[in-house]
């Protein structure tokens, strides 16, 4: 795989050991090009842009994004049939991906919106137990009631499954 830090090494930028990089896509002085390892792309924190090896090959060269795969594939001698024409599996593997991941996307969305409105019920219950402890908060003179401590034990736990939920919610991308 065709990483963005040979596409920059090639095209003689230097990538530090910490991945980042003078951009060559505005006049930087400082490296403010950063790139990821493992193929997952690069962000430029000057010019905001940003995106895959392919992203970043067309914004260099200036080109769209069959010229910048075929220039890819030659100046790397990639191996790639850019210009054939893809087989009927080929179309129905990346059909089958995209759909997929449009599944996945879904489902990340769905444990994200659950998560919310589990962390906003529970903030619900414990606004509800706290009005409930004030209202039977005891004076000072007097001994502690009943209610009054079942309260404060249910507002803790609603406080204790707010905090898991919020968690929960901001895992999946508040």
């Amino acid at each position: 795989m065709l990483s963005c830090k040979t596409l920059l090494e090639a095209n003689g930028i230097k990538v530090n050991r910490h991945g980042f990089a003078v951009c060559p896509l505005h006049g930087d002085k400082d490296a403010s090009l950063k790139v990821y390892d493992n193929g997952r792309g690069w962000c430029c924190y000057g010019c905001h842009k940003g995106g895959d090896v392919i992203n970043l090959a067309r914004a260099m060269y200036g080109c769209g994004f069959s010229d910048a795969i075929r220039r890819l594939n030659a100046d790397f001698k990639l191996g790639l049939d850019v210009d054939g024409k893809p087989s009927k599996r080929d179309s129905l593997a990346f059909m089958v991906k995209q759909i997929n991941e449009k599944h996945a996307r879904a489902e990340e969305e769905n444990k994200r919106n659950q998560a919310e409105k589990n962390y906003l019920d529970w903030l619900e219950l414990y606004r509800t137990f706290d009005a409930l402890v004030e209202a039977t908060e005891p004076d000072r003179d007097q001994e502690g009631s009943c209610a009054f401590r079942i309260y404060l034990k249910l507002r803790a736990w609603a406080a204790e499954q707010m905090e898991v939920y919020y968690w929960e919610w901001i895992a999946y991308g508040k």
